[in-house]
């Protein structure tokens, strides 16, 4: 008599609980592709930030150069006096303050870099430890259910025997 009816349908409670055992399992495996997504984004974060510093650093060598490249044509010139010398001060005044500006600039973003790294690192170890530890319980406790619904359905299969 496997399929009795005392208290529902056997069949159907062992049904519920496989779901119950499916779903506890898909909560595992949310919690290991959250932190895949999360490491994901960790990664992204580098190379993003790793990017901008690397074109920043390209504008500013960009930017040198060409003071140099006019401080070679200026230096070339038949041009004397004082307004030659303070063209020459000038160009130095402002290769001084282009280094100063581009090497903060610099280091503020790599000090960014560093935060949004530190931030995501912080984020990954979130979601690997807490999400996942949630999961984890989630999982469990489906599977509690589902062990409560297999000694249901076995109870009633039992009982349906002595009817039987």
């Amino acid at each position: 008599m496997a399929n009795g009816f005392i208290g529902g349908n056997l069949d159907d409670m062992e049904s519920s609980a496989a779901v119950l055992d499916e779903t506890g399992a898909s909560a595992l495996v949310s919690g290991t592709e959250a932190g895949a997504q999360v490491n994901e984004l960790s990664a992204a974060v580098t190379e993003a930030t790793s990017t901008l510093v690397n074109r920043f650093g390209t504008t500013a060598d960009t930017l040198r150069a060409d003071i140099g490249a006019a401080h070679a044509r200026l230096e070339g010139t038949d041009w004397s006096g004082n307004s030659r010398e303070r063209a020459l001060e000038i160009k130095t005044e402002l290769q001084a303050e282009v280094d100063r500006v581009l090497t903060a600039a610099t280091d503020m973003m790599l000090s960014e870099k560093m935060a949004f790294v530190s931030r995501s690192e912080e984020l990954v170890a979130t979601v690997e430890q807490q999400y996942a530890a949630v999961m984890q319980q989630a999982n469990d406790r489906y599977l509690e259910l589902a062990r409560a619904a297999r000694a249901t359905r076995d109870n009633f299969a039992a009982a349906d025997q002595t009817i039987g």
